[in-house]
């Protein structure tokens, strides 16, 4: 039964293009077992929430290259494991694995994944790190305040996710 799973998801990757890719027939398999690895992780790392992935960065003492790529799928990203390429929300490329976003060590990177509309604020108090989220809607307050985290990419990526939330359950 597995293996007939593993064909017909085989065939339905084969089948799409991301972007200017398809995946050649002789990779089928391989691109299948890949994603239905990488959405096993997902289904048990992450809930559809993403809380269990900010328990990870709220334990985590610095960013990784696993976290970052936890947080862009979360943030619905996909990646083609076949290729290792990435693709945005949107589907737009982003390239292979050193030209994907590294939100978890790049300030940057976590800020340009920040829903849009939300303020943010990030302040160091000594070793800590806080992030604090804000956004206006009909004269309420969405507000995470003084999200904590080991580094400020860290405190602010979790924020970033806590607002990716209200987003969602707005």
């Amino acid at each position: 039964m597995t293996d007939t799973v593993t064909e017909a998801v085989a065939q339905a990757i084969g089948r799409v293009s991301w972007g200017s890719e398809v995946i050649p027939k002789g990779k089928w398999i391989e691109a299948a077992n890949a994603a239905i690895s990488t959405y096993k992780q997902c289904l048990e790392d992450e809930s559809t929430s993403g809380n269990s992935l900010i328990s990870r960065l709220q334990d985590a003492t610095e960013g990784s290259r696993e976290l970052s790529d936890s947080v862009l799928l979360v943030m619905g990203w996909k990646h083609v494991p076949a290729s290792n390429s990435w693709y945005e929300q949107d589907n737009t490329y982003r390239g292979g694995a050193p030209d994907r976003p590294d939100p978890t060590r790049n300030l940057a990177d976590g800020l340009a994944l920040m829903p849009k509309g939300w303020g943010w604020l990030l302040e160091t108090q000594g070793d800590e790190c806080f992030a604090t989220v804000n956004y206006p809607v009909y004269g309420h307050h969405h507000l995470f305040k003084d999200v904590p985290g080991a580094t400020p990419e860290l405190a602010m990526i979790i924020a970033a996710l806590h607002a990716r939330e209200m987003n969602t359950n707005d």
